[in-house]
């Protein structure tokens, strides 16, 4: 017999559903449930290449820092609170330029700001495309990620639907061999942000996700919950 023990275990991260399954050894019987909501972004996160080419390896670290020193000057006087940081280890290598027949190194680095005012995403692509005129340092926009600060206010109702659907797939499977389902035992849930990308597009698209602004042209994005839920069989 089954102890009578809930567990629910929260994983950060997206995974994929396990099928419906019913085992006789441990008289159970588990289903599985989605639930997932479209929200307004409330924070823009663009993200950055920034790369430089000199013919001397001295000094392209200042350089490197100088540019992205000043893109973040620049950055404050147009509002943006939050400072550039630095996404990740960079590269520095020589290579043969064969257009002039000589030794050049290449310093690339990835940097990321956060806005958490969305009026400002334009004002800010604006900013560094001006930032790379004249200067040495070739700044490139790669992606621009609109997300949520924080998912958990949504959680508690996500997880109801998602639990509900989970129960209903283990009772139609439980029906198939004559079984009717029990208490919950254990739960297994997964809480993720499928984040929109203006620059490089998502893999996947939600499309069973309720849209709760579907009025607005802002960007949205995925707040959702999997839910893998084992039952008595009875």
């Amino acid at each position: 017999m089954i102890r009578k023990a809930l567990a629910i275990l929260t994983i950060a991260g997206l995974v994929p559903l396990a099928a419906a399954e019913v085992s006789f050894k441990d008289n159970s019987v588990t289903g599985t449930g989605h639930a997932s909501v479209l929200m307004l972004a409330d924070v823009a996160i663009i993200g950055m290449t920034v790369e430089i080419t000199a013919t001397e390896m001295a000094g392209i670290t200042a350089k490197a820092t100088e540019a992205v020193s000043k893109l973040g000057a620049e950055l404050v006087k147009a509002g943006v609170s939050k400072p550039l940081i630095y996404n990740g280890s960079g590269t520095l290598f020589g290579q043969i330029n064969y257009d002039s027949q000589r030794l050049e190194y290449k310093h690339t680095f990835n940097v990321a700001c956060a806005l958490d005012n969305l009026s400002l995403v334009d004002k800010v692509l604006a900013i560094i495309e001006s930032e790379t005129g004249d200067s040495p340092a070739k700044i490139s926009v790669t992606e621009i990620n609109y997300t949520l600060k924080d998912i958990k206010p949504y959680i508690a109702e996500l997880r109801e639907k998602a639990l509900k659907e989970a129960r209903a797939e283990a009772e139609e499977t439980a029906r198939a061999y004559g079984k009717s389902v029990g208490e919950l035992v254990t739960a297994i849930e997964t809480s993720y942000t499928a984040n929109y990308l203006t620059y490089n597009p998502p893999y996947t698209f939600d499309f069973n996700a309720e849209d709760m602004d579907s009025k607005s042209t802002l960007p949205r994005t995925t707040v959702g919950i999997d839910v893998v839920a084992t039952y008595e069989l009875k």
